[in-house]
């Protein structure tokens, strides 16, 4: 049985609208989410600019002027109806059985991981046991963020989760696959960043002339696995 899930809306300034599920980072919630936002973007609304997914929220950017009048009603309020009708009237679908898993090479070693050691120590493991957790789970996009390609991949195994880095670095090689809490993720720029670097991909995430210019989307499945260096220097650059 799907669980249900309450909302609530309101404004994020004064064109346009939050609607939030919660806080938690829970599959079925952003497929719910997900689907609603399909449904958005099918609804055709002329006044809708824009609507953005994200773990447990979405928010729904419109046009004042295209909205229509009501004098009874503010432009918030009349969207907001009109989203609330979307939300109740849709059923979420699993959509992560829609998707075919990408594989993504990712190259462990510890030139490239260079938390890998820290990481295994604080998790009580030897790194070889720490990769092969890591490469051998399926992960899901929850979101796209902080960087255009970033992808926030979950959930990663409770046996290496680790709090993201005191302090940040201000430079983390492009390719960096790091693990933050119950997250993996790899930086498709180079980039200041606080999370736990245990591998390189040679995968390029983002490319601006491609279509779609982002590898991953929100809702596919991934799968890691592992490469040598020698392997890294053939893949490089790839876009697959």
């Amino acid at each position: 049985m799907k669980k249900a899930f309450p909302y609530t809306i309101f404004p994020l300034g004064d064109s346009a609208l939050v609607l939030e599920f919660g806080d938690e980072i829970d599959l079925e919630l952003n497929q719910h989410i997900q689907h609603i936002f399909k449904k958005i973007k099918q609804a055709n609304l002329n006044y809708v600019t824009d609507a953005v997914p994200a773990y447990a929220t979405l928010a729904v950017f419109y046009n004042l002027l295209e909205v229509p009048y009501d004098r009874e009603k503010s432009s918030f309020e009349t969207v907001a109806e009109k989203l609330r009708v979307i939300v109740e009237n849709s059923r979420s679908v699993d959509i992560a059985k829609e998707k075919k898993i990408i594989e993504i090479p990712v190259c462990y070693s510890l030139k490239f991981g260079i938390d890998l050691t820290e990481l295994a120590q604080k998790n009580k493991m030897d790194i070889a046991e720490l990769i092969t957790i890591h490469f051998s789970t399926v992960y899901y996009v929850f979101m796209i963020g902080f960087l255009p390609g970033f992808a926030y991949m979950g959930e990663v195994d409770a046996s290496i989760a680790t709090p993201r880095r005191s302090t940040p670095r201000q430079e983390v090689a492009a390719g960096s696959v790091g693990i933050a809490g119950k997250q993996t993720g790899i930086y498709p720029f180079s980039s200041p960043g606080g999370w736990n670097i245990i591998g390189r991909t040679p995968i390029q995430l983002f490319k601006k002339n491609a279509e779609p210019p982002m590898l991953l989307q929100q809702g596919d499945k991934i799968k890691f696995f592992s490469i040598t260096e020698d392997e890294y220097k053939n893949y490089k650059g790839r876009h697959i």
